[in-house]
């Protein structure tokens, strides 16, 4: 058994199978050890998109990692189709290097397997050793698949309109754009944005 039935169990998403045009495998690791007895079912919830039931098609010998084999025929598998497993980008900007915050926060992110940290600065110092420039001259340095990718932009009005230009020619159909100006409130907007991205592609099913 696995502890409480209703309590969310997340799982990251490694591989991702295509059985036929319609029909994908998902790979799943769960955070946590797992188990099931042939014929039962999990629910599955994707963040922001809903909820479905499935049948595990793996084995319920194998406890380190669970598949679901998935039909697409509506609005979560829909876009449970789109996914793929998750790699994360942050692309942070700021006057100088004395200007950036949430330093110790950073090095976590850099320490997290899958995350990478990209910054700039408009004006270096001798000790700077990242980029120089306005925060988008990063996107040239970001090593994903961006027509597959969820963007998330925070930023004063200047720095939205020239981050947003370069992206906005993303053509997918399951992209999401979510774009904030920035009035006030900077840490609860700065932390909400880590936190969507942290958030990025993982997935929580309910044993």
């Amino acid at each position: 058994m696995n502890g409480n039935l209703y309590k969310p169990l997340k799982s990251e998403l490694i591989k991702v199978i295509d059985e036929s045009p319609l029909i994908k495998t998902f790979v799943l690791v769960p955070e946590a050890a797992f188990s099931f007895a042939t014929g039962q079912f999990i629910e599955v919830t994707v963040d922001g998109m809903g909820e479905a039931p499935f049948t595990p098609s793996s084995s319920p010998l194998e406890t380190g990692q669970l598949e679901i084999t998935v039909i697409k025929t509506g609005y979560v598998t829909d876009h449970m189709h789109s996914m793929q497993p998750g790699e994360n980008t942050l692309c942070y900007g700021s006057k100088t290097p004395e200007d950036c915050i949430y330093k110790p926060y950073i090095q976590e992110l850099r320490d997290t397997p899958k995350f990478e940290v990209l910054r700039s600065v408009d004006q270096a110092d001798g000790d700077w050793s990242e980029r120089v420039g306005v925060v988008t001259v990063l996107l040239d340095d970001v090593n994903r698949d961006l027509k597959n990718s969820v963007v998330v932009v925070c930023g004063p009005p200047v720095m939205m309109k020239l981050k947003i230009n370069p992206i906005s020619g993303i053509k997918h159909g399951q992209q999401l754009l979510l774009s904030h100006l920035q009035k006030q409130h900077e840490h609860w907007k700065f932390t909400y944005i880590l936190s969507k991205i942290a958030r990025q592609r993982e997935g929580t099913y309910y044993p």
